[in-house]
């Protein structure tokens, strides 16, 4: 199961519930969440003695060979060609995240449609100036 925990547990007894029936078959749970169980504050001991005892693991902001790679994806993904150096050009340039990647190369790829252009360091740098946000 996943579930996303960045709004809190709403009803911890529930919550224990399904926590107690996942563990008894065997099964796992992937929650995200802002921060982790060890700042939140609980009501039910038992749930936060298990909550706590859960391992944690921070997933950060994408280094360079993972943005990388995912701009290659992207740029495959909408079958687009670019020119050398364009993807070490925004590579530099863009918030380093995959939500920004991603909305960046859709940008991008309509920029170069409506312009009728290829994907090159000047497109991405003029798309770049047009998006104060995405820099």
């Amino acid at each position: 199961f996943i579930i996303d925990l960045a709004a809190g547990i709403l009803d911890e007894e529930k919550f224990f519930y399904f926590y107690n029936r996942v563990a008894e078959y065997g099964g796992n749970i992937l929650a995200s969440a802002i921060s982790p169980p060890g700042h939140w504050k609980f009501n039910l001991p038992d749930l936060e003695s298990r909550l706590r005892a859960a391992p944690v693991v921070k997933i950060g902001m994408p280094d360079d060979v993972l943005l990388e790679a995912v701009l290659v994806k992207l740029f495959l993904d909408r079958q687009l060609r670019v020119e050398p150096g364009v993807i070490t050009y925004i590579l530099r340039r863009i918030h380093r995240s995959l939500g920004a990647a991603r909305d960046f190369i859709r940008v991008l790829d309509e920029a170069a449609l409506a312009q009728k252009r290829i994907i090159s360091v000047p497109l991405v740098r003029s798309v770049l100036e047009s998006m104060p946000v995405g820099k």
